[in-house]
């Protein structure tokens, strides 16, 4: 394997052009804009502004529609509980934007955007989204169970660690990438023994004495049932695309708009909310596709943004970005949340975040140092500072859990949002005061 460390012991003659403390914008990391930024600035942002909020109708179309639904079968064809299936199929799920930003990060742009994008949307994820839920659901208590959090809090602060020990020194390994993916392993493991480790978290030492009947730990096997074609419950059957909705004019303007998209998709996915429920696995996988593709022109359009009404990549990347590449985790747990699953919720968030870590980030590193054949070079000075941050995020997420006593409501909500900026503003003045404020090259 051959390493790049000697290369940045030699002489490097530099631009004279280019100003030695400015920085690449990330909007050098997509595709050309179609328009100056003159143009951006004199007008054309509005058509931007517009693709930003019909992708995240499309992506709230797809999660409510087509991804929740085969997300449910696919966790009771498989007998998981809620959280588990939160912290995995969900988890995979809602992390496409970030897989998607790893693989052109390390493959095409050759840049930090992967690292940076999947570091910047865990704070969101964490706080932000959360935040959301406890809005969402109102003076509705939501109850959480203490166990999962805490498991996947445990192995989040453990992976964390990880990243941070691996690009303490800006370079990344074929075999440091090895053990991010063998970790993750671990954590699948984990989820598959996860029944009885809750018994034994729940019961004690009483249940590995065998002392506690099986009749006081078998709910969670009582809620799960396999997934048949031929079920004949009471399922609501999908409303036709061309049925004009009556709730008014401005469900009638919402309709007309989103009915291309609505056609598109339609063409495209299987409804297993009828007849296809079969095809749930297929549903999944084009559902993941869609989510990624959105999201992917969401976060475009919001660095165009960014960059045309001057923020700087330090706060864009912690606030814009992060929510640009989070409105599947945003639209999929509110959903979720609404409907009484909790555990699945949090769990999703939290597995969500494992996955970018581990996977995201462990399987493009592998893949581009076996075949560039040398270590990968990690550019930013301050992502092994925002790394550190994301232990204080999971802090005050479980220490908002514990002072709300396992409930998500609309306190909650307020709480976990005024942490998020909070947190946000202090990241911001860390950065600004660290590393300064470097103009765009």
């Amino acid at each position: 394997m051959t390493s790049i460390r000697p290369l940045l012991d030699t002489d490097v003659t530099m631009d004279p052009l280019v100003p030695t403390n400015c920085t690449f914008s990330s909007i050098n990391d997509f595709p050309p804009d179609l328009f100056t930024q003159e143009q951006r600035a004199t007008g054309a942002i509005a058509i931007h502004i517009s693709v930003i909020l019909y992708m995240c109708g499309v992506m709230g179309i797809v999660c409510n529609r087509y991804f929740i639904p085969s997300l449910e079968i696919a966790s009771d064809a498989c007998g998981l509980s809620s959280d588990v299936a939160g912290a995995t199929f969900m988890a995979i799920g809602t992390s496409a934007p970030e897989l998607f930003s790893s693989v052109i990060g390390s493959f095409i742009t050759e840049g930090d955007i992967g690292v940076g994008t999947i570091v910047g949307s865990a704070v969101f994820n964490i706080l932000g989204v959360t935040a959301v839920i406890g809005l969402a659901v109102g003076k509705k208590d939501l109850k959480i169970d203490w166990f999962p959090i805490s498991r996947d809090s445990v192995v989040y602060i453990m992976s964390v660690t990880l990243l941070i020990i691996i690009i303490s020194d800006n370079f990344v390994s074929w075999y440091e990438a090895v053990i991010l993916l063998l970790f993750y392993g671990l954590y699948v493991a984990i989820m598959l023994f996860n029944t009885r480790l809750d018994k034994v978290a729940h019961y004690g030492i009483a249940y590995l004495s065998k002392k506690v009947k099986s009749t006081e730990y078998t709910a969670l096997l009582e809620e799960t049932t396999v997934a048949q074609c031929n079920d004949d419950d009471n399922r609501k059957l999908p409303s036709p695309i061309f049925e004009v909705p009556n709730g008014g004019f401005f469900a009638l303007i919402s309709w007309l708009i989103f009915l291309p998209a609505n056609i598109v998709l339609t063409c495209t996915i299987p409804d297993v909310r009828g007849q296809l429920r079969c095809l749930y696995p297929l549903t999944f996988l084009i559902s993941v596709l869609w989510i990624g593709l959105s999201s992917y022109i969401t976060v475009w359009m919001v660095t165009v943004g960014g960059y045309t009404l001057g923020v700087p990549d330090t706060i864009s990347g912690l606030t814009i970005l992060a929510t640009g590449t989070s409105v599947p985790e945003l639209f999929a747990t509110v959903l979720v949340a609404r409907s009484g699953k909790g555990n699945m919720a949090l769990c999703s968030l939290l597995g969500s975040n494992i996955f970018d870590l581990l996977f995201c980030l462990g399987a493009p590193w592998l893949a581009k140092t076996v075949i560039a054949n040398r270590e990968i070079l990690i550019q930013s000075l301050a992502l092994t500072y925002t790394s550190i941050t994301l232990l204080a995020t999971i802090a005050l997420l479980y220490s908002a859990m514990v002072i709300m006593k396992w409930k998500v409501n609309y306190l909650t909500g307020v709480l976990c949002l005024a942490l998020y900026v909070i947190f946000i503003t202090l990241a911001c003045l860390y950065e600004f005061l660290m590393f300064g404020f470097s103009i765009p090259c």
